[in-house]
């Protein structure tokens, strides 16, 4: 029984491992998308909306 656990663990790893990682891509993009906003606003002011 343990061997089948042991088997079966590295899959459910690595999808864990997968779910974990989008959480840290998301945040980067969300921040350089904020960050690309505040440039754009303190260049340009709100003459684009």
């Amino acid at each position: 029984m343990a061997a089948i656990i042991f088997m079966s663990h590295p899959m459910h790893t690595e999808a864990v491992a997968n779910i974990k990682g989008r959480d840290e891509i998301m945040s980067m993009l969300f921040s350089v998308a904020a960050l690309y906003g505040s440039l754009r606003f303190t260049d340009f002011g709100d003459k684009n909306g």
